[in-house]
């Protein structure tokens, strides 16, 4: 045996005694894990995917590529792949794997500066090539001890702990396997699964997190943004909605190439900037053209709601393209040179469309500006509109008190009379008046009333006339 050999056997040993080990961890460990979610892509198909289902991968009758995601991979699933797809199984190993962590996780991954971020782990040979990129998930609100736990559920466990003054932090990795030599193109990528939580304070939302990468030119790295439709944190939710998007396996599947992490991810990144600038502009439009027009308390909340999302929005947006790596660039434009010579080289008309980070995260701040703007008119409608219907309100409450003016005007005049005249009447208790002097009295009143009345009206009307004349000779 070779040392080369030897190196090799003593690696891939190495590897598979770590998987050993993780496994028998993970048996001991509460609660129980969760289940493996899998799904397979090409360009016109996007499916769940189970063990009885991974013949569709290897159907040879379509040559399109596939990309196959899992979520919290197990077992049975990596003796599948191994057997199935003849997949190495160091690929899985690696992926089991968790970082050294001296001080914090953050640390272990980020650490002081961006030289001491830790690098993804890339490998490359005729037939495939693949990365492995460590990051943290991290407790967006600080909670007190006491008031909440989150549980890591991963059939392969993650470190999870929560620092004082920082909230819980936990490590994942995101393991990408992309193969050459096939009939099929074959993409696979393994992420965790979510963090379950368990809380003793009710009524409190569920836990948000945010998803850091060591992939930026910032110290805080490249931060994965959550899809506002699902206002859930879930990295496979964003993953199918970026491979909804058909142009996105032409760069995947490129002759000869295979994405970086720093480009893989923001792209990711772009994607689901856009799906959520779209988001709130239907949101946004919805409520201008349509509920504003008979607004309530609940529309200036949600209002509010959405320019907080949209500012968040923002702030990502122009944070990500700050810190833009230039590779991200060169990737993009060696692989568009390869996809133009391709199509050359095959007498095919050159249609690829390649999305550059570069030029759309600046096109998706300018309409996130624009988007603010119509959201502020809004507002203002939203104020107009209200005092269109207070007017609507004080008119009706108007005619109403009219209404009752109108029913006084026929029962003051009896309500005077039998005030003055009350039950005293020859008729009921032998009083010297006669009912006659009261029903005469009553028609005095009546009639006295009504000439009241209309005079008020005709002087009224008078006077609003007489102030159009002065009015229109002022102008």
């Amino acid at each position: 045996m070779s040392i080369a050999d030897h190196n090799t056997h003593s690696q891939d040993s190495f590897l598979s005694s770590r998987v050993d080990k993780v496994i028998k961890i993970q048996k001991a460990r509460t609660p129980p894990r969760t289940k493996t979610l899998a799904s397979y892509h090409t360009v016109s198909e996007h499916k769940e995917l189970d063990l009885a289902g991974l013949f569709k991968v290897t159907d040879l009758s379509c040559s399109d590529g596939v990309v196959v995601v899992i979520e919290n991979i197990d077992q049975f699933w990596i003796d599948r792949l191994v057997s199935d797809l003849g997949i190495d199984n160091s690929f899985f190993a690696r992926h089991a794997c968790n970082p050294l962590v001296t001080s914090t996780i953050w640390h272990a991954i980020f650490g002081n500066t961006v030289a001491e971020q830790k690098k993804p782990s890339e490998g490359s040979s005729d037939s495939h090539s693949y990365w492995h990129v460590d990051g943290i998930r991290k407790r967006n609100r600080y909670s007190p001890p006491s008031a909440e736990i989150l549980f890591d559920t991963n059939h392969f466990p993650r470190i999870l702990k929560r620092y004082d003054g920082y909230g819980w932090q936990a490590n994942t990795r995101v393991s990408y396997y992309v193969r050459h030599d096939s009939p099929r193109p074959l993409c696979l990528l393994l992420i965790d699964g979510p963090l379950a939580r368990s809380s003793t304070a009710p009524g409190e939302d569920q836990a948000a997190m945010t998803l850091h990468l060591p992939l930026a030119e910032n110290r805080g790295g490249l931060v994965i943004p959550d899809l506002y439709e699902d206002n859930t944190h879930s990295l496979n939710r964003s993953l199918k909605r970026f491979l909804s998007h058909a142009w996105h396996f032409e760069v995947i599947f490129a002759p000869g190439k295979c994405l970086s992490p720093k480009t893989f991810f923001h792209l990711l990144v772009s994607s689901l900037f856009e799906e959520n600038l779209r988001f709130l502009d239907i949101k946004i439009k919805g409520i201008a053209f349509n509920e504003i027009r008979r607004p309530n308390i609940l529309i200036n909340d949600r209002l509010h709601d959405l320019r907080q999302a949209l500012v968040s929005l923002q702030d990502q947006v122009d944070m990500t393209r700050k810190w833009l790596p230039p590779s991200v660039q060169q990737d993009l434009e060696s692989i568009q040179r390869t996809l133009e010579d391709t199509a050359r080289s095959n007498g095919s008309e050159i249609h690829q469309f390649v999305g550059f980070p570069s030029k759309a995260l600046p096109e998706i701040f300018q309409r996130c500006t624009h988007l603010e703007g119509f959201l502020m008119q809004s507002f203002q409608l939203l104020v107009s509109s209200t005092s269109v219907m207070n007017a609507e309100v004080e008119r009706e409450r108007s005619n109403r008190n009219q209404a009752l003016t109108q029913l006084a005007f026929l029962y003051v005049p009896l309500s005077f009379v039998t005030g003055v005249f009350g039950m005293n009447i020859k008729e009921i208790n032998g009083s010297p008046l006669s009912v006659w002097v009261v029903i005469v009295t009553l028609i005095l009143t009546v009639v006295c009333t009504a000439a009241i009345f209309v005079i008020v009206r005709v002087w009224k009307k008078y006077s609003d006339e007489h102030k159009d004349e002065s009015s229109q000779g002022f102008r």
